[in-house]
């Protein structure tokens, strides 16, 4: 029975010691909370000071909206891995040879990791362990942690917090700004790739080559249609941007890229022009050309009936024919090449003269008799 006394005794002596050695931790924790340093300086330049056990610091006003702050975070702090005492700062801790060279995300802003928050890295320096970087205001106050590594942390970390001047170009539009310049780059690589494949196709930027195709290629053209349009609504879709570049700075390698869409539409619309009523569209018929006694007897038909005014007509054209003659015969051409060079009309109208020379009763007359 007095065992069984000693037994209870001792167990509840126990329960008192752990019920007194949790009291006294939760006060010291709470003491430790209350003994971190307040934030100094003005709301233009605060100073935090920011231990490596996961609490968050905060300055003590809100950060202005649409105003850009510089993030300055110095120092080292000590903490155990198991037996082994290793260091660290805000971004960097150190390995087996001490050397601050094992990187890792254990800085927070507002309960995020900064790699998640929109920031501009503007220093880092592994040597002085200094870190700076840029950030928005956004109308709250300005909170950040550090969350140790391992065990038993030890030493703070300088946190400054700087208005910039009102000029500065918020980080959001940095941001934008950089990805906007990445994305012309890009583009610029691709036309640039475009316009060395494009050069076996460089035809296709002459208006007068597309003109042509349009005629010549109609059929093929307009029977892969689909082929083309899908092509280019393909090109559409996949780039815009790159699209909407080429189409304002680059308008030879558009026409290029263009070329069989443009003889494809040019086709399109000459097939679905209407035709006249009751007539098959299609080629004409090209008419024979006439000989020249079928052209002697037509000239000689109008030439009956012709006034004097018509004949001082046919008498210049005559003497035209021997001017251009002249010239011919000045270049060295014997009379078989310049009757070749001039065609059968003008002998059809020399025998027209011989026929009207013989009806008045008289000989054969040229054509300088007869001006």
């Amino acid at each position: 029975m007095d065992e069984n006394l000693d037994f209870v005794a001792l167990l509840v002596s126990a329960c008192i010691v752990t019920a007194l050695a949790l009291a006294l931790w939760e006060l010291w924790r709470r003491l430790k909370v209350t003994a971190t340093p307040p934030a100094t300086g003005t709301p233009e330049h605060r100073t935090l000071a920011l231990a490596a056990d996961g609490r968050e610091v905060f300055t003590p006003e809100p950060l202005l909206v649409g105003r850009v702050y510089r993030v300055q975070v110095t120092g080292v702090y000590s903490f155990k891995r198991g037996e082994v005492s290793r260091c660290a700062d805000a971004f960097h801790a150190t390995d087996e040879h001490g050397n601050f060279v094992d990187h890792h995300n254990r800085l927070f802003l507002g309960n995020q990791q900064l790699a998640h928050v929109p920031h501009i890295v503007e220093m880092a320096d592994r040597d002085a362990h200094a870190y700076c970087f840029l950030i928005d205001g956004n109308g709250e106050k300005f909170a950040i942690a550090l969350r140790s590594l391992g065990t038993c942390p030890s030493g703070t970390l300088r946190v400054e917090v700087v208005l910039l001047d009102p000029a500065e170009r918020t980080v959001a539009l940095q941001r934008e700004e950089e990805a906007h310049r990445a994305a012309i780059n890009k583009i610029k690589q691709q036309i640039a790739q475009l316009r060395v494949s494009s050069e076996v196709n460089r035809n296709w930027g002459d208006p007068a080559f597309v003109a042509d195709v349009s005629k010549s290629r109609a059929a093929s053209l307009i029977a892969d249609q689909h082929g083309i349009r899908q092509h280019f609504i393909a090109l559409h879709e996949s780039n815009p941007q790159l699209v909407g570049y080429m189409r304002e700075h680059e308008p030879d390698l558009w026409a290029r890229l263009t070329g069989p869409l443009e003889a494809f539409l040019a086709a399109e619309r000459r097939d679905a022009k209407p035709t006249k009523a009751g007539v098959e569209s299609g080629p004409k018929e090209k008419k024979p050309r006439p000989t020249a006694e079928q052209v002697r007897a037509r000239i000689v038909r109008r030439l009956t009936v012709a006034s004097d005014d018509q004949k001082a007509a046919l008498k210049s054209v005559l003497t035209a024919w021997e001017d251009k003659a002249a010239i011919l015969r000045g270049f060295g051409l014997e009379e078989e090449e310049v009757a070749e060079a001039l065609g059968t009309k003008a002998e059809a109208l020399n025998d027209v003269l011989s026929e009207l020379a013989e009806r008045k009763g008289g000989s054969h007359a040229t054509p300088q008799q007869l001006a």
